[in-house]
């Protein structure tokens, strides 16, 4: 357990300096949403009194959505899965200092 908060203060700490993102979504097999693309951003990260809040909730349904954060040398990757009746995806998300 400690060595998951060592990782977790790890990466609390690599959030202020997260400047850029790229984004990459496919579909696997039987997906109903036919979502696939690629992009690049910017990232502005704010305090927002102690703690980080998204943007704008969203809704999964009977979806299952899973998630996986791997710290990098260049910050950290977010990967996605989204199983269920309508979605077999995966999301990638490279937020980079």
């Amino acid at each position: 357990m400690a060595e998951m908060e060592a990782v977790i203060q790890r990466l609390w700490h690599q959030l202020p300096q997260i400047r850029a993102f790229a984004f990459e979504a496919s579909n696997g097999a039987g997906s109903a949403t036919d979502w696939c693309g690629r992009g690049e951003g910017d990232v502005e990260v704010t305090d927002h009194q102690g703690g980080w809040l998204t943007a704008e909730p969203h809704l999964c349904g009977q979806d299952h959505y899973s998630a996986e954060l791997t710290e990098s040398d260049s910050g950290f990757l977010l990967s996605w899965e989204i199983t269920g009746p309508r979605k077999n995806e995966r999301l990638s998300y490279r937020y980079l200092r």
